[in-house]
């Protein structure tokens, strides 16, 4: 039994679920407004500052002079709502709590390396890429080696659902790992690239997190799904738990991070933010679905394959700035008008993904006849 505000529940339960999903948001928030008040002043007098220096994009440097000497590193604020409120009311009967935690304080501690060295380091530009792909490589492979304990059946085969399908696919488990381990780089890369905005990764994020929080509290209380997805309530139920806390950590760092930022969260958060938004995803077997729930993301990291691979084989680029949110800037679009117009398409991929994953259950195929 677990015991949350003096009510006993059972731990596998639905309503241990909503209970300690409630209970986390809540108290991630509180955690995550007090510290934010705390470390902002702490960081300032640390002068652990946004220094931008970029030589190689002067146009981009003056666009963000105001942002000059703004405190950076603010994912502290989101980790440390994150650990605190998984140690309340995380369930360590499963082993999907102890991954989020490993994933979160790894690829947190990469991310702050990072900003250490771009503040500190030689030519203040951070870990080289291929150094930094190999740290973010350890959590990553660590914490599915935990997931996968649990979902590995003893066929030796593992799920991954099809969206808008009623059945999954069973492949090997070396092959489902790789592609897990793909999965969390990849998640992890593309929220660190939309971070480039006052509020536009953290209010990007809820809409993710919240997407896959519907998800995974239908899924608890459905057998259908939870069969065809290859895991139990519990599972499913705890997926539901971090979601929210994920939330209510965004929520309050959101309170100091939106225009004009008090504090940006850096590679500290950005990072194990991506990589939780893809545990959450590989925990509830809903992979190619993240796709179309953390669309936007998406679209960043493919703003920045498209814009490379043009200008290497043409020489020409595609935008004017990648991520896609600066070619906005060099548009002349308000900071202000970027942000809210991707939030809205942020949510809109969120919506549509929940939708999508509805469509997997028995009612689905009369609804796409419907729609047709």
């Amino acid at each position: 039994m677990i015991v949350v505000a003096g009510i006993d529940f059972a731990r596998d339960s639905i309503a241990s679920a909503e209970l300690r999903g409630m209970a986390g948001l809540v108290i991630s928030l509180i955690v995550s407004l007090i510290s934010g008040y705390l470390i902002i002043p702490l960081l300032l007098r640390r002068k652990i500052q946004e220094i931008h220096q970029k030589q190689d994009a002067p146009k981009l440097a003056e666009l963000s002079k105001d942002k000059k000497y703004t405190p950076t590193m603010g994912g502290i604020i989101i980790i440390l709502a994150i650990v605190v409120a998984l140690a309340i009311v995380g369930n360590f009967e499963t082993s999907y709590t102890a991954a989020a935690l490993v994933l979160t304080l790894g690829l947190g501690g990469v991310g702050m390396i990072d900003d250490f060295s771009k503040l500190t380091g030689k030519g203040k530009i951070g870990i080289s890429g291929k150094f930094k792909m190999a740290l973010l490589a350890i959590p990553c492979i660590v914490s599915t080696i935990i997931v996968y304990q649990e979902i590995t059946p003893d066929s030796g085969n593992i799920s991954i659902n099809i969206p808008l399908a009623d059945y999954s696919i069973w492949l090997p488990v070396t092959a489902c790992f790789m592609f897990s381990i793909f999965v969390l780089l990849g998640s992890t890369n593309a929220v660190n690239l939309t971070d480039g905005l006052d509020g536009l990764a953290s209010g990007t994020m809820i809409f993710a997190a919240s997407g896959f929080a519907i998800v995974a509290i239908i899924a608890a209380g459905d057998y259908m799904l939870l069969a065809v997805s290859g895991i139990s309530r519990i599972q499913a139920g705890e997926v539901f738990v971090i979601s929210m806390i994920v939330i209510g950590a965004l929520m309050g760092f959101l309170w100091y991070n939106s225009h004009p930022a008090q504090i940006f969260m850096g590679d500290t958060g950005s990072l194990a933010l991506g990589g939780l938004l893809g545990l959450m995803a590989i925990m509830i077997r809903q992979e190619l679905l993240l796709v179309i729930i953390g669309g936007l993301f998406v679209i960043e990291a493919m703003s920045v394959i498209l814009q490379v691979v043009s200008f290497k084989l043409t020489h020409k680029r595609i935008f004017a700035c990648s991520p896609i949110h600066h070619h906005f800037q060099f548009k002349g679009w308000p900071e202000t008008r970027i942000v809210g117009r991707f939030w809205i398409v942020g949510a809109v991929l969120a919506i549509a993904g929940v939708v999508m994953f509805l469509m997997e259950k028995d009612d689905g195929p009369d609804l796409l006849a419907f729609l047709r």
